[in-house]
């Protein structure tokens, strides 16, 4: 359930990023000491030609990692943003009681 919760708690963060609780969260814990550096956002994880800049995504990130994302195509502008959408539940919509029955599957 922790598990879980925490989840919960991480698509609040990317979802509703002016969200009084994530201001608080981000006043809480310094930016400095951020799991992913600020300098790992997306729209900088990218070469003027549109491709992935894995020398700057080697530095910042685990070798699994970078692995995963130089296996997705990079972002095209022309596309528009990226839609936030969660697969357990057929809404696209995160739910705690979605990630707990996912997470349940998984163990079992």
């Amino acid at each position: 359930m922790n598990d879980a919760l925490l989840m919960k708690l991480g698509w609040n963060i990317m979802t509703n990023p002016d969200d009084l609780w994530n201001n608080t969260l981000e006043i809480f814990f310094d930016p400095d000491n951020a799991l992913i550096p600020a300098d790992a956002k997306i729209n900088r994880a990218t070469t003027e030609s549109g491709s992935w800049d894995t020398t700057l995504l080697e530095l910042l990130l685990p070798q699994q990692v970078v692995s995963k994302i130089r296996a997705c195509p990079p972002p095209e502008a022309e596309l528009g943003h990226d839609v936030l959408t969660w697969s357990g539940d057929e809404t696209g919509r995160f739910t705690t009681k979605s990630a707990y029955d996912l997470l349940s599957k998984e163990k079992a």
